[in-house]
């Protein structure tokens, strides 16, 4: 020990020295602890000290709000918010503490209903017995969860709220084609806004109805800083065939819904720095081209598809700048086929490799999107959503050439070519063509979609040349309005009606064959033509050919009408087992037709062939007309 304290430079220590040094380190080791386990306490305290601070802050900024929102009267939970704003004065503030209201309000009146905040105040639908609607079988309706109109002008103001779940009574909502269907679209919105009714909407949520907001008539609403989501229909609904349907949307998000923004008729919006996201049909629809619809391009992604119709293309951000480059390949080039759309220089073309590509595309622009063969590139809609492709109204001159649409149809509005194309697999119509749009089909196949094959509307014209509609569940071809569609060398086989005219539509069947529709034995739903399903509906016309509506007209120029279930070509009249007189219309005929061995089901033995048409001498069920 001595050596290594000499080697060390210290003095040597006694035993009673190195005990008095050991009892010193294990004091100044406990009180080291001490001050630990203080230190601990310390923020312990300051811990809770804090707690403590943060609900006086929140009580404080509570009861702040409320002497700033200078309320006129504050409604608790468990209180009536309609007892209140019907004994309040126009231009009242009711105030909402946090908490969970349920009851469905209505406002006739100028007046403020403001929250603490949209996570803090929620009105949620009731409905009492005495106020439930009929509906269809099995089904309770309810009233919005707000409603707010008036025949003359009120201003409304909504703050810090959220606004949501009108009740339904009845069968859960059903979905088609992420569509919502009869019994969804029958749940009432959580805002109603009608009559002159001037609404602003701001820093609140909206969601979880049939609809969001609803607005109509010559209603007025603004909506700020706001989220409109998980609505089953429309987040928000905006009609107004009156002209004066007027609503602003700002710096707000429109979320998860069925469609976004649905408009309708002639009424006007402005849409600037929103975010339209999720929504499974349409960021933006708009259904007219009376409606006028302006704004800033707003971020749109993961939508079914972000426009159609009639929604202006300069509401939409694109995702990438657009190039100079006329020639893009997928996925060389770009992995995403919406980006390639994004990026290419107007009236370019995408070279589409082999694969499947899970899409939903809002082709904006003038281009050709060209894939190796329908049979090897095929583009596919996304899980939970309803569209494959959409072309708004305003765009013209865009090919679709050697491509299979899979599992969610195509939406068009503008001028389209469809060569090599196929289009298959989808709940609902295969193909919809609407507005003026312009479309013309060569070699392509539209087949085994669940609702018609091609649905053409509006005064859109569609010509279909050496092309097959087929095996689709309802009709293969729908023509309404005064849509005009035109056959050369096509065939309409297998669907569960073949070709159904309506309004004052025009269709030229040229050289073409309509055969074996309504005998499809793998057609089992409800509107089903087998012969002895107990579920088929009585007047339903499973023929051929089937005109409707007053002015239709029909010209048929050597063509085959062969095998169908009920009549080869029938009118919707009484004689022919329509449900009423409806038929006003023309059809002609050229050159040489064939019309035989149709009235496959047998039920139509006995009904001759009634009308004035050269087919009266056949056997029974080929040719009704008036």
């Amino acid at each position: 020990m001595g050596v290594r304290a000499a080697r060390s430079g210290a003095p040597p220590h006694s035993i009673t020295d190195a005990k008095t040094d050991q009892e010193t380190e294990e004091s100044v080791q406990w009180l080291g602890e001490i001050a630990m386990h203080i230190r601990e306490a310390m923020k312990l305290l300051g811990l809770v000290a804090a707690l403590v601070v943060l609900i006086l802050v929140v009580i404080q900024s509570e009861q702040a709000w409320l002497a700033q929102a200078d309320c006129t009267i504050i409604v608790q939970p468990g209180q009536s918010i309609q007892k209140v704003i019907d004994q309040a004065q126009a231009g009242a503030v009711v105030c909402l503490s946090p908490g969970t209201f349920q009851e469905n309000i209505q406002i006739k009146k100028s007046l403020t209903l403001r929250g603490a905040g949209r996570m803090q105040a929620v009105i949620k639908g009731k409905v009492e017995k005495g106020q439930r609607e009929p509906g269809p079988p099995g089904v309770q309706m309810t009233e919005p969860v707000v409603r707010i109109e008036s025949a003359s002008e009120i201003e409304v103001n909504i703050k810090g709220l959220t606004i949501a779940e009108a009740e339904f009574y009845g069968p859960p909502p059903v979905t088609c084609d992420f569509v919502p269907c009869f019994y969804a679209l029958r749940i009432p919105p959580s805002i109603s806004v009608g009559g002159h009714a001037k609404a602003t909407i701001r820093s609140s949520t909206v969601s979880r109805s049939g609809s969001g907001l609803a607005v109509g008539n010559s209603a007025q609403v603004s909506l700020i800083d706001s989220q409109v989501s998980d609505n089953s229909g429309s987040g928000i609904s905006v009609t107004g065939s009156s002209g004066d349907a007027k609503v602003t949307i700002q710096s707000s998000i429109v979320s998860g819904n069925g469609v976004g923004l649905d408009v309708q008729d002639s009424a006007k919006l402005e849409v600037n720095d929103s975010r339209f996201l999720d929504n499974r049909q349409c960021g933006i629809r708009v259904l007219s081209a009376d409606a006028r619809i302006s704004g800033t391009p707003n971020e749109m992604r993961d939508n079914g598809v972000d426009l159609c119709g009639f929604a202006p293309v300069a509401l939409r951000r694109p995702l990438v700048p657009q190039t100079t480059r006329t020639q893009l390949t997928v996925p060389q080039d770009f992995a995403s086929l919406q980006e390639a759309v994004d990026a290419l220089a107007p009236g370019g073309t995408i070279l589409v490799g082999l694969g499947i590509y899970e899409v939903g595309l809002t082709i904006w622009k003038p281009l050709t999107l060209w894939g190796v063969s329908r049979t090897e590139t095929t583009l596919k809609v996304r899980p939970e959503r309803g569209l494959v492709v959409s072309v708004p109204a305003e765009v013209q001159v865009v090919t679709l050439q050697g491509l299979a649409v899979l599992g969610g149809g195509l939406n068009i509005y503008g001028y389209v070519y469809l060569q090599d194309v196929q289009v298959s697999g989808n709940r609902g119509s295969g193909l919809f063509v609407g507005g003026s749009a312009q479309v013309s089909l060569t070699g392509s196949q539209v087949s085994t979609n669940v609702g018609s094959g091609l649905s053409v509307e509006g005064s859109a014209q569609v010509s279909l040349i050496y092309s097959q509609v087929s095996t689709n569940v309802g009709s293969g071809l729908s023509v309404g309005g005064s849509a005009r569609v035109s056959l050369s060398g096509s065939t309409i086989f297998g669907n569960t009606q073949g070709l159904v005219m309506e309004d004052s539509a025009r269709a030229e069947v040229r050289q073409s064959l309509i055969i074996g529709n309504g005998t499809n034995p793998e057609m089992q739903l409800v509107d089903d033509c087998q012969a002895g399903n107990p579920r088929r509906k009585a007047d339903i016309m499973c023929g051929g050919i089937v005109v409707g509506g007053t002015e239709a007209r029909l010209t048929l120029i050597g063509s085959i009408i062969q095998g169908n279930a009920d009549w080869g070509l029938g009118a919707e009249l009484k004689q022919c087992g329509g449900s009423e007189d409806k038929f006003t219309g023309k059809v002609v005929f050229e050159g040489t037709n064939t019309i035989e061995g149709n009235n496959r089901s047998g039920k139509l033995i006995g009904k001759g062939n009634p009308g004035n048409h050269p087919f009266k001498n056949l056997p029974d069920g080929q040719v009704c007309l008036p």
